[in-house]
């Protein structure tokens, strides 16, 4: 853990010297309601991408859930340096999943920690300082500096190894909301942090007028699954099929400040 603690320590102690911050709204399949804010912080170490976002939908008409996601990356000179990620779900009012994960470069390339309970009761006896975040209405409260300071799993099957960490290599949350905004090469890596299988994939953009649309290839989506990007506003159309069902949504940029 000295290696992610002296990580994070660097980008804690860095006054930011340029933020920006985005608000989206939007709607999806599912009755689903959409929010994301997305904050871009220029920093002596490099460049913080914060994305949060809110689904509350609810799916075959039966009871409401809620996914949260917060997706924190660090770009220096367009390499990706480390990624936080915290998941949260809930389903009915009950809270189904919840865990937080650290990526920080290692000697074999991205090594993962992660903080994952069943039970608010097995966070208090693990992870004492932690504790406070397992309400999801703490979702969004800066927990990194705790991380470090309680006791992590390490998840080497978490790990990206250094032969896939290249160049230009972006997170999903970042790349949708942050760098299609940003001039981008035709194909680009995309790394699925806290994924087990497949977390490295290549994405295809193409250009149709206004629009650029993002496809990849993999296991779990049919071709036809795609993400669009507008500018002005920045608009956002995911369509994801797969065999277990198919899903749309839309989100568009509201304000920037």
């Amino acid at each position: 853990m000295i290696r992610t603690t002296l990580v994070l320590a660097a980008l804690i102690a860095q006054a930011p010297a340029n933020a920006a911050t985005c608000n989206y709204t939007g709607t999806s399949s599912y009755n689903g309601q959409i929010a994301a804010t997305v904050t871009d912080t220029e920093t002596a170490s490099g460049l913080v991408i914060n994305v949060l976002l809110r689904l509350d939908a609810t799916p075959w008409h039966l009871w409401p859930v809620q996914f949260l996601i917060q997706e924190q990356s660090t770009y220096r000179n367009n390499t990706l340096q480390s990624v936080a990620v915290n998941g949260r779900w809930t389903s009915n009012g009950t809270i189904r999943r919840q865990y937080w994960d650290l990526l920080t470069p290692g000697p074999a390339g991205f090594e993962a920690y992660r903080i994952q309970v069943k039970r608010q009761s097995d966070l208090q006896r693990r992870n004492v300082p932690f504790a406070q975040y397992w309400n999801p209405t703490t979702f969004a409260q800066p927990w990194e500096q705790t991380f470090t300071q309680s006791t992590p799993d390490r998840r080497p099957d978490l790990d990206l190894p250094t032969n896939q960490r290249v160049p230009g290599l972006k997170t999903p949350l970042a790349l949708a909301f942050y760098w299609s905004r940003q001039p981008l090469p035709r194909t680009i890596p995309i790394f699925l942090p806290g994924w087990k299988h497949d977390a490295r994939l290549t994405g295809t953009l193409a250009q149709s007028g206004p629009k650029t649309r993002l496809t990849v290839a993999y296991p779990a989506l049919e071709p036809t699954s795609y993400i669009e990007a507008a500018q002005n506003p920045h608009t956002l159309h995911l369509q994801a099929e797969t065999t277990a069902g198919n899903g749309e949504a839309t989100l568009t940029q509201t304000k920037c400040r």
